[in-house]
């Protein structure tokens, strides 16, 4: 869905998993870092609002998608995974491609300078903006 991963497979992708839910990965060259939504977050024929939060100071993410907070469900225990505090940086190519092999339409995507707050991805996502 998104990719901007390099020659040697540096930077951060975006896909659809065959648990219909989205799967962030990131690799430094050294650490690939993944976390998913809840299973079942995605369903056909229908426009979903995702935001992926990760937030390099206590090294988590966590995904909030069509207004709520992703907190595990009865899949696992919570809803927001920890990556390694020695990744260095999801930095890859300068280019990012967009659905190259996506069957679907991505209307939207917006990339924050700093990690948001759920409530801040929760407001975006009702009210498509944010500061």
């Amino acid at each position: 869905m998104a990719d901007s991963r390099d020659a040697s497979g540096k930077g951060w992708w975006l896909s659809i998993s065959d648990k219909n839910n989205l799967l962030f990965q990131m690799n430094d060259g050294q650490t690939l870092v993944a976390w998913s939504s809840d299973p079942g977050t995605l369903q056909t024929n229908t426009q979903h609002q995702a935001s992926i939060i990760i937030d390099g100071g206590p090294n988590i993410i966590a995904f909030v998608t069509d207004g709520r907070f992703n907190d595990g469900g009865e899949h696992r225990q919570f809803g927001w995974g920890r990556f390694s505090p020695y990744f260095n940086s999801p930095e890859g190519s300068s280019t990012l491609l967009l659905g190259p092999s996506m069957s679907g339409e991505l209307s939207y995507l917006r990339v924050f300078d700093r990690a948001l707050m759920v409530l801040e991805a929760l407001t975006s996502q009702r009210f498509g903006r944010i500061e």
